[in-house]
């Protein structure tokens, strides 16, 4: 018989609010700036996000590190057990224990009164008839991490300003400047130019966006011939026609992968990168109104087309020379479904629209049912299930549920799920010295916070991923109205431009004091953002 009796959900919601207030205040946090933006936080925090059901719908959470919503673990039964007793031990040394008929039962009990920083939670089976110990059903240690505390940065600049501050200083360093004078990258001046289809693609997208603000810049015409020439070489060197990837850029371009990084390799193409270089192209081709680049992006989407399996989707990896997989991962085929639905939207390409509908529902039975929303960036091998958890494609799916929110209205519903996913994983709302002081892989360092987190193999303060996330918190403000959506941009903003004035101009992509390290497709992704957020306001 279990000893203790849950209360109903809203009275254990109340308790717990007010057990997370005395947690917060007793490891001396600040109050937050807006108390019912905090209280809605800390509400939702005792939500859990899709929690696993032993033997009936898999634990996402398996590989996971860090919570803000309440968890549960995929314990297994002890024989004999009547009910289990859990206990988790706080950084501070104190305990908090509670009981259920279940091992793998959420920690809604005990949650809120968790301070944040290191938790070990041991789960043991009891006996029915005196409560003897019968064993244990699993062990976990995490951080417990920071709901969302309100916004604590002043914006050191207007969202805009920055975004045309940074789009300045991008386009005005050497390694760019030196495209305009030749069609080829000088990878002594910068080492991304190993990555083609991605890297290459983002210097094509800064030139479009560039050459299209208004006013027009004095220096347009040569960023017009900086895109041009960057465009030209991503097709000179991309799979010749004919061959099983005709058309597709390369994700590698002299590179010779060895030991661990063997799929970083020349031979190797990732699918998610040339539905990522035809956005480019299609960016240059609104800029500059030349065909050529519609045209090559309309290759890169028929090769899709013909190589897409049955099932929706694409292998996530292959041999770029024989179109065969080099790992059984498959593609989350999300920018393929961005690439077709700018061309059936924007352009009435309506023969891409099958293939699409094909892909969307994969989608759906397959990450949507299971959440693993693995990784797939080109520095990192494919690996099994939830090992490797990114905040990339549940970003982009609820992203697309939103710009489709009139079609089905439990659109909506789920994208706000796959939202509190995100921010549950993949963001840190503590202050800069918070973070340091209590999350295990921060402490003694200098990362910038709040900031967003990329992918379980690269656990850090990334600029991109805070940007990511800033967009979409900002659609789903413009569907719902909700005012904690555009607080939460506004913050992520604000800490931003802060990294920003630190690196005199551009977004640092490791959102860090010490580290100087500049992706320019994270510039890119900083630079929309910040420039939605300031349209946002604007409206």
């Amino acid at each position: 018989m279990i000893k203790t009796v849950l209360s109903k959900s809203v009275i254990i919601i109340m308790l717990n609010a007010f057990f997370f207030n005395y947690a917060s205040a007793k490891q001396g946090a600040s109050l937050p700036k807006n108390e019912k933006l905090y209280q809605q936080a800390v509400e939702e925090s005792l939500i859990p996000i899709r929690p696993g059901i032993h033997g009936e719908r898999p634990f996402w959470n398996t590989k996971a590190t860090q919570f803000i919503s309440v968890p549960s673990f995929d314990f297994k039964p002890v024989e004999g057990a009547a009910y289990y007793r859990f206990t988790a031990v706080s950084d501070d040394g104190e305990k908090h224990v509670f009981e259920a008929e279940k091992p793998w039962a959420p920690l809604t009990p005990i949650w809120a009164q968790l301070p944040v920083g290191d938790v070990s939670l041991t789960v043991e089976g009891l006996d029915a008839k005196n409560g003897k110990v019968l064993g244990i059903a699993g062990k976990r240690k995490f951080l417990r991490a920071w709901v969302f505390q309100g916004r604590y940065h002043e914006p050191v600049m207007d969202y805009k300003a920055s975004a045309k501050l940074a789009m300045d200083t991008l386009m005005h360093e050497d390694f760019i400047q030196a495209w305009k004078d030749s069609p080829n990258p000088d990878r002594k001046l910068y080492w991304g130019w190993v990555y083609p289809a991605k890297i290459v693609g983002a210097l094509i997208q800064i030139s479009a966006r560039y050459v299209s603000q208004d006013p027009r810049p004095a220096d347009a015409d040569t960023a017009m011939a900086i895109g041009k020439n960057a465009a030209d070489y991503l097709i000179s060197i991309s799979y010749p026609k004919g061959t099983p990837m005709e058309y597709f850029p390369p994700t590698y371009y002299g590179v010779k992968g060895k030991g661990e990084e063997s799929h970083m390799d020349d031979s190797r193409n990732m699918l998610i990168y040339p539905a990522e270089a035809a956005m480019c192209y299609l960016d240059f081709y609104d800029a500059s109104k030349d065909k050529k680049y519609l045209d090559a992006a309309v290759r890169i989407a028929d090769t899709y087309q013909k190589i897409q399996l049955p099932s929706g989707t694409w292998y996530q990896f292959v041999d770029g020379n024989t179109g065969k997989p080099v790992a059984e991962n498959l593609l989350i085929p999300n920018v393929v479904i961005e690439l077709y639905d700018r061309l059936i939207e924007k352009y009435g390409m309506e023969k891409y629209k099958a293939a699409n509908e094909k892909a969307i529902q994969w989608v759906y039975d397959n990450p949507v049912k299971t959440f693993n929303w693995q990784g797939q960036f080109e520095d990192q091998m494919p690996r099994p299930p939830y090992e490797n958890l990114t905040l990339m494609d549940a970003t982009r799916f609820a992203m697309r549920l939103l710009e489709h929110a009139d079609q089905n209205p439990e659109n909506v519903k789920l994208a706000e799920e796959l939202m509190r996913f995100v921010e549950d994983q993949f963001i840190v709302w503590g202050t800069t010295e918070q973070v340091r002081e209590k999350m295990p892989r921060a402490k003694g360092g200098d990362w910038l916070a709040p900031s967003g987190l990329e992918q379980y193999t690269c656990y850090a303060a990334i600029s991109g991923a805070s940007s990511m996330i800033m967009d979409l918190f900002i659609k789903a403000y413009e569907v719902t109205g909700k005012e904690i959506y555009l607080e939460k941009a506004k913050t992520l903003a604000d800490a931003l431009t802060v990294g920003q004035e630190y690196w005199k101009g551009r977004y640092p992509t490791w959102f860090r004091t010490s580290f100087k390290n500049f992706w320019i497709n994270c510039d890119v992704t900083v630079i929309d953002s910040m420039m939605n957020l300031g349209n946002c306001l604007s409206k």
